[in-house]
């Protein structure tokens, strides 16, 4: 996985974590309007939201584009994040994740999840003509995890508490994998870098 996309994906989580830090432990909306980035209300997957969305705190400079970050927002079409039910904005204030949280990678504890596209894969779906055309389709950014094929991160944004998997990058054979996931979660053992 080259590093920059794990950068990213990390720098989103630090953002959505000073974010709900400054909303007593909500997250944003996810975002879908591919041209502002505003948080949609009751969306819990999307794309990350855009510059305007964010508290003015050092933890958030990089989703707010703030100088050494004026990189990200270039990135932005290829941050997917989703939101657990238990921590979605409107909720009262969060406790724990119960039966409301997502899973990644077998924790099923986990409060948010960002995927970063890695770039197009092998394949005539996810060529780069295919992610300008029709931007909005997730399928054309992430994959189903080689191991698991039931495991899809591309439904993200159909189904919203399907599994997501975390795992090294794969680009032989049939099956190709090589988003960058990160994610939050209640448990201490987890996939997620916390």
């Amino acid at each position: 996985m080259p590093l920059v996309e794990r950068r990213v994906a990390r720098e989103s989580v630090r953002c959505l974590k000073a974010y709900a830090n400054a909303n007593g432990g909500q997250f944003p909306w996810a975002a879908t309007d591919l041209s502002t980035f505003a948080q949609a209300n009751n969306t819990r997957l999307g794309r990350l939201p855009g510059v305007s969305e964010w508290p003015s705190t050092a933890d958030t400079e990089a989703c707010r584009g703030v100088d050494p970050y004026a990189y990200f927002d270039a990135w932005r079409r290829l941050i997917f994040y989703g939101v657990s039910e238990a921590f979605r904005p409107g909720v009262g204030p969060p406790g724990s994740c119960g039966s409301d949280c997502l899973t990644v990678s077998g924790d099923n504890l986990v409060k948010i999840v960002v995927m970063v596209a890695g770039k197009p894969l092998p394949n005539e779906s996810q060529s780069a003509a295919a992610r300008t055309s029709t931007p909005a389709n997730s399928q054309l950014y992430l994959e189903a995890d080689p191991g698991d094929l039931s495991v899809q991160n591309y439904r993200l944004t159909s189904q919203p508490d399907n599994p997501y998997s975390r795992r090294r990058p794969e680009l032989t054979g049939s099956h190709h994998f090589n988003d960058a996931v990160e994610c939050l979660s209640e448990n201490t053992v987890s996939p997620c870098a916390n």
